[in-house]
């Protein structure tokens, strides 16, 4: 089965937003969150939330049937009407069979960690891409409370009778650049269940959207932010970097709160909040001028900084010239009010 479809007029309940950096997957509402960590790491987090089985399961309900013993024309016209739940676009639809050992889920339970690890760190999942496979993991978008084993129980008595029903999969790619977004499971958690508790590979239906990236990164922080806890939230936001630029701050109050509550309270401002500043720096619009002078009179609200420096101070960063590598940034820890003002004026104006 292969087939490329084009959704016009497509309803947008289903959909993935997706900014080369960070992706979320949407059923009318945020289901899981996949971004990398950025910090000295190859490895990745991911959110699930805590959505009903019942709400989900009344877009998926109509494809079960075709998907557990249908023909392949029959997946193929359920799952293209299914495709009318989507965001318009075009999509490509392929079918496969991956081999169980060659294959990784991401499962819908929290990292269990020990009483070591402070709060802020205590990220819902994680894990390192495992690059000498050939497929990258699949994550599951219900928390494994969610299975049940009854359910699953079904599918391995259909698999032992021959039937091969079929797990649907969803990805996104930016065609301009061929970066792929996290593979979600759509439907079949219970299915992939069964094939693994009998050691069997794995039928998929991967519905693959197509797109000449516009960066959805607002959109994407928007959805993001209701499933995620505030430092997940706040790792993600500022790990976006160069996507942070995409956004219209001036118009987008919530998303400037976010910038704002960095600056009042963090004991460090990255440099991808350092460059939004930059980015509204010396345009004349008085609008613009507005928004960065608010912006700059709430970090120097901050706590961390006070007029005799007796406080553990902020660190920034400010560029400076390497002989190799041209301008870098370098950080710096300031702690007095002028210390701030010199730097703002060195590095923001």
């Amino acid at each position: 089965m292969k087939a490329e479809i084009e959704i016009t007029n497509g309803k947008n309940i289903i959909d993935i937003l997706f900014n080369d950096f960070a992706s979320c997957l949407i059923i009318k509402k945020a289901l899981a969150v996949n971004w990398p960590d950025c910090r000295g790491s190859i490895g990745e987090y991911y959110a699930i939330s805590d959505y009903s089985v019942e709400e989900r399961n009344f877009y998926t309900r109509n494809i079960d049937q075709a998907l557990s013993v249908g023909s392949d024309t029959e997946q193929l016209e359920a799952v293209t009407d299914f495709l009318h739940l989507f965001a318009d676009g075009k999509y490509s639809i392929n079918k496969s069979v991956t081999n169980i050992s060659n294959t990784e889920f991401l499962r819908g339970n929290r990292i269990n960690h020990n009483d070591a690890v402070s709060e802020d760190e205590r990220f819902f999942g994680g894990f390192y891409p495992y690059y000498m496979r050939n497929t990258d993991p699949k994550l599951f978008t219900i928390t494994n409370d969610k299975i049940d084993n009854a359910r699953v129980e079904y599918y391995c008595e259909l698999i032992r009778t021959g039937m091969k029903p079929m797990v649907l999969i969803f990805d996104s790619c930016n065609i301009l650049n061929s970066e792929y977004s996290c593979t979600y499971v759509l439907d079949g958690h219970h299915k992939i269940e069964a094939y693994i508790r009998l050691n069997e590979n794995i039928p998929f239906i991967n519905i693959l959207k197509l797109e000449e990236n516009p960066d959805k990164t607002a959109s994407l922080l928007h959805h993001a932010r209701t499933i995620l806890k505030d430092f997940e939230y706040r790792h993600l936001f500022e790990n976006s970097d160069e996507h942070l630029l995409s956004i219209d701050f001036i118009n987008d109050l919530d998303l400037t709160d976010d910038i704002d509550h960095i600056l009042k309270n963090s004991d460090k401002i990255e440099v991808s909040i350092i460059e939004v500043l930059r980015k509204y720096n010396g345009t004349g619009d008085q609008s613009t001028v507005e928004w960065l002078e608010n912006r700059l009179a709430n970090l120097s609200k901050n706590p961390n900084l006070t007029i005799f420096g007796l406080s553990k101070g902020i660190r920034v960063y400010e560029k400076k010239d390497h002989p190799t590598f041209g301008a870098c940034w370098y950080p710096l820890v300031i702690k007095y009010s002028f210390e701030l003002n010199n730097w703002i004026r060195n590095t923001i104006r």
